[in-house]
């Protein structure tokens, strides 16, 4: 474990934000020890979230997902980048969406209320991961661009981590594709690194960002969330040689595995 020279932000922290894809898991199959960590968290007195930037699945999902598993999660703990645009769009009070997304993405929207249709003449487009993305969904998304939707991408994930080391396509694949037709940029992206999701966590258990410490393996989402928010920061390099895409990027903490920076926590309790 490496900390950045004289950082003490570990203390006073309350809960912990961690990421799913590459630190709990990849793909079907947990990181060795992740169910370990969290258990260990809870047992030192932390509220423990888990982010993600996965549309494609609801809550509902992670949570059996986790559970299978062998991690504990309830569902007002997973907070995922669908869940959060739905948030987002019940926050303004949406009237109709349009999706393009997964099954467990419309469900999400579905489940908080929001009235979910195929018109493209709808006040809002949200985009998110879909593994059935096709030239007839880039012309929807056309269409509803040029009726006047508000554009609302679950995030710009170029990719995302599976089994033995391979990778899919993200959501900003799909995202690119809609911009690219119809000539401009989404209006607004919820997911990391944005740091909307912080938000949502700090707003209802009334904490500070210096309270909430973010584990993640990508710098570019999870640990320039963290930055942004003015949360501390727990880079999983799993490489062990550092993301030289994002090296601009500072943790206040680099460790190995989620194990291995739940010995963070240790130490300041200690």
């Amino acid at each position: 474990m490496v900390a950045r020279e004289s950082c003490d932000r570990l203390t006073g922290i309350k809960a912990v934000a961690i990421d799913l894809d590459g630190v709990v898991y990849e793909g079907a199959r947990l990181v060795p020890g992740a169910d370990r960590a969290v258990e260990r968290l809870r047992h030192l007195g932390k509220k423990v979230f888990f982010l993600t930037n996965n549309s494609g699945k609801s809550r509902l999902d992670l949570v059996d997902k986790l559970s299978r598993l062998n991690v504990k999660a309830g569902l007002e703990e997973v907070f995922t980048s669908g869940y959060g645009a739905g948030v987002f769009l019940r926050e303004r009070r949406a009237t109709g969406v349009l999706v393009l997304g997964s099954l467990g993405l419309k469900r999400e929207l579905t489940d908080l209320g929001l009235r979910v249709s195929d018109d493209v003449r709808n006040p809002y487009l949200v985009i998110g991961l879909d593994q059935e993305f096709n030239y007839e969904k880039i012309a929807q998304g056309l269409r509803a661009a040029l009726a006047g939707s508000v554009l609302v991408a679950c995030n710009r994930d170029s990719n995302f981590p599976i089994e033995d080391g391979e990778f899919l396509p993200g959501c900003g694949a799909m995202v690119a594709a809609v911009e690219a037709a119809a000539g401009r940029s989404v209006d607004h992206v919820i997911g990391k690194p944005e740091p909307f999701l912080l938000e949502v966590i700090s707003r209802r258990h009334k904490l500070v960002p210096g309270q909430i410490a973010v584990i993640g393996d990508v710098l570019e989402a999870d640990i320039a969330m963290a930055n942004s928010f003015g949360s501390p920061s727990i880079f999983i390099d799993r490489k062990r040689g550092g993301d030289k895409n994002g090296a601009s990027i500072i943790p206040d903490f680099v460790a190995q595995s989620l194990e291995d920076a739940v010995q963070l926590f240790v130490v300041k309790e200690g």
